[in-house]
C-alpha cells in the first residue's frame, strides 16, 4: 500500500458494517462519478483483508444508513502534516483564518496567523498550550474533551457525523475522482439545523473539506492545502521556554 494509504479502514470495524448494514459489495468501475447504492443482500461476502477493501475501494457501497459505522472506522495517522484555510461568513464580512498543523505521537501542534499576529497551539493529551510569537511563558489550558484539537482548528469532527441520529443525515455517497477515494456526506446539524457538506479522503482519513450553509446561505468553509505523512521534526513541538512537551 502506498504512504498515502498509510491510513487505513479498520478490519474491525469493516466486519462490524458488513454484519450490522448487510453491505452488498458490487464492484464499481466508472472513475469521477457517484456510486450508486445497492440493496443488501445476506449473501454478502466478507472480505478477509482490508487492504484488499482499500485496493478496490469501488466495491464499498456508502449510504445514508451506514456513513456513520463507516466514519467510525476511519483511522487517522499517527504522523502528519498539513496546511487548512478556515472561513467563517456573516452579513457584510468574513474572517478567514490559515493554520498550519503538525501531528506526532497523539500531539498536535498548530501556528495560525490572524490580523498581524501569530499564535502558537500545543495540544497534549492532558494541557493545551497557547503563546504568541515575543511570548516567553505559555496559557496552560486542561483539556475538557477528546476533540480539542479539533476545536482549536475550527473543524467539522468525526464525531460529528458519528454522533448523528439517523434522521439528520440527508445523504451520503462514494466518490472517486482526481482528489482519490472520498465520503461525501450531508447532514443537518444541531440545535440550528444548518446543513453541513462534508469530504472524508479514505486515503488519509481526515475532513478535507466542509461547508456549512445556513438555509441557502454560506457561513463555513474549509479547504485544505498540501498534506505530508512525513514524521514532523521535533522543533514543532517546543514550548517558548524551548523545553519540548515530549518527556
Amino acid at each position: 500500500m502506498s504512504s498515502g494509504k498509510m491510513l487505513r479502514l479498520t478490519l474491525l470495524g469493516f466486519a462490524f458494517i458488513i454484519v450490522a448494514v448487510g453491505i452488498l459489495f458490487a464492484m464499481r468501475q466508472t472513475r469521477g462519478s457517484k456510486t450508486e447504492i445497492e440493496l443488501p443482500s445476506p449473501a454478502a461476502p466478507v472480505v478477509a483483508d482490508a487492504e484488499v477493501i482499500l485496493n478496490n475501494i469501488d466495491m464499498l457501497t456508502v449510504s445514508a444508513d451506514n456513513i456513520r459505522e463507516i466514519v467510525a472506522s476511519l483511522n487517522r495517522p499517527e504522523a502528519y502534516s498539513r496546511n487548512i484555510v478556515v472561513e467563517s461568513f456573516w452579513d457584510g464580512g468574513n474572517a478567514a483564518y490559515n493554520f498550519d498543523v503538525s501531528v506526532k505521537d497523539g500531539v498536535t501542534a498548530l501556528r495560525t496567523t490572524y490580523g498581524g499576529k501569530t499564535k502558537n497551539i500545543i495540544i497534549t493529551g492532558d494541557y493545551t498550550y497557547v503563546w504568541y510569537v515575543g511570548d516567553s511563558v505559555p496559557a496552560r489550558i486542561k483539556n475538557s474533551n477528546d476533540n480539542v484539537r479539533d476545536e482549536w482548528q475550527m473543524l467539522v469532527t468525526h464525531e460529528d457525523i458519528v454522533g448523528l441520529e439517523r434522521s439528520q443525515v440527508l445523504s451520503a455517497e462514494l466518490i472517486n475522482d482526481e482528489n482519490g477515494s472520498g465520503i461525501y456526506v450531508r447532514y443537518v446539524s444541531s440545535p440550528f439545523s444548518y446543513v453541513t457538506e462534508v469530504r472524508v479522503s479514505i486515503d488519509l482519513g481526515l475532513i478535507t473539506s466542509a461547508e456549512q450553509y445556513d438555509g441557502e446561505t454560506l457561513i463555513y468553509k474549509m479547504v485544505p492545502g498540501a498534506c505530508s505523512l512525513e514524521v514532523p521534526g521535533d522543533t514543532r513541538f517546543v514550548l517558548p521556554d524551548g523545553q519540548s512537551v515530549f518527556k
